[in-house]
């Protein structure tokens, strides 16, 4: 799962399966919900009768066990069958089909609380680890309020984001399952729904978890993919909750050499979101230090690359990314207020400092943006720019002594 979206976006939807791909084998390590091929055919029988009680939005007499029954052991049980593996990301759409079909009202609220139960057990249960990932995905889809137009997007479900929010506090959830509940959550900080006590929940939650060490081994790649989308969503959330600590987080992210630098460009990028007003006073040219610190290595990486011939294509995407992180830390997000390490300057001196080192970054973004300048070799530029960049560190360690 993760590996697949460059650190600090979300991971792209799977590629559905090949409906002509033989079904997987049955793990016997895994649990499997009843459901017999006699049982499966009764239950399709009613998917009429399903229907038009999504569409009516209220349950007539006995109706609501009929309603149950249909999703507790046939249309959610299916999920936990192997032989159902590749099915998997279509029944979640089939799921948000129904959703859209009751669109508000009785049965949709009491299915949203059927699902939700559901697939809690699913995602925490001894399952095939894809059914467990897509239990916790479809926890993520879940919405309060369904989308009704272009302009009124969905609400998603608050109950959802609590048991996400305690399967990424739970160190013993498979990392899988973890970087499920971490889509949903992105999902959740996106729509800017959040009321206090989820944001300071949550703000909790991943300051827990960007603090823990790395495992070594194959487990690696997905925990660092998980790190890399818990900074953009505490960057997200501006800090609004114990700002300080965040920022400390953000800072020790951007610095910590055991992590790739495309996830340390994602926390240096998280930084430029913080709300300055919360954050309380910090060492600004410290933190000017590491973002310099960090793009120097950026740019000793790329020309390495460039040396072994590898696409230039790519290496100047890469360093481009490096580079409008890094401004974005110093300068702010776009849009936003009151964000960028230049507000937290204490005195002209660091003002002046942080702009210079600004000048030197935008200098080689401007270059790199040229429509003009793209069949030509930035080696050059990245050499200069390392040079400027060895020279303001020079100058910033002097002030800071």
């Amino acid at each position: 799962m993760p590996g697949a979206a460059l650190p600090g976006q979300m991971e792209p939807e799977p590629i559905p399966a090949d409906p002509n791909e033989p079904p997987p084998k049955p793990d016997p390590r895994y649990e499997e919900l009843p459901l017999t091929e006699k049982a499966e055919k009764t239950f399709k029988k009613q998917i009429n009768d399903i229907n038009r009680i999504l569409s009516a939005g209220r349950f007539a007499e006995n109706q609501q066990q009929l309603f149950d029954k249909f999703f507790e052991e046939y249309a959610l049980a299916r999920w936990t069958q192997q032989r159902n593996l590749n099915n998997l990301t279509s029944y979640r759409q089939e799921l948000r089909a129904q959703f859209r079909r009751a669109k508000s009202g009785q049965v949709f609220e009491h299915l949203n609380a059927l699902a939700l139960k559901f697939f809690s057990k699913l995602a925490a249960g001894n399952y095939h680890p894809a059914v467990r990932v897509n239990a916790m995905l479809a926890i993520g889809e879940l919405n309060r309020v369904e989308q009704t137009s272009i302009d009124t997007p969905p609400i998603p479900l608050p109950d959802a984001l609590k048991v996400l929010i305690a399967a990424l506090n739970d160190a013993k959830m498979p990392d899988a399952v973890r970087a499920a509940a971490m889509v949903g959550i992105f999902r959740h900080v996106l729509s800017g729904n959040l009321d206090e006590e989820s944001r300071r929940s949550l703000t909790a939650g991943l300051l827990r978890l960007v603090a823990d060490d790395l495992p070594d081994g194959p487990a690696r790649a997905g925990r660092e993919w998980i790190l890399a989308q818990a900074f953009e969503t505490l960057g997200l959330l501006q800090g609004t909750i114990d700002g300080h600590a965040v920022y400390q987080a953000l800072l020790a992210g951007a610095a910590n050499t055991k992590l790739s630098l495309s996830t340390r460009a994602v926390a240096v990028r998280a930084l430029g979101f913080l709300d300055s007003a919360q954050l309380g006073n910090v060492n600004v040219l410290q933190a000017a230090t590491t973002l310099a610190e960090f793009l120097a290595e950026g740019c000793k990486e790329v020309a390495a690359a460039a040396k072994n011939n590898e696409q230039a294509a790519d290496q100047r995407r890469r360093i481009k990314y490096f580079l409008e992180a890094t401004i974005t830390a110093l300068k702010g997000a776009e849009g936003r207020s009151r964000t960028g390490l230049a507000a937290l300057a204490r005195d002209g001196n660091q003002q002046s400092l942080i702009n210079e080192l600004h000048q030197n970054l935008k200098e080689l973004s401007d270059w790199l943006e040229d429509k003009q300048t793209e069949e030509k070799s930035m080696a050059p530029k990245v050499a200069e720019l390392q040079e400027k960049l060895a020279a303001w560190l020079s100058k910033a360690k002097s002030d800071k002594a």
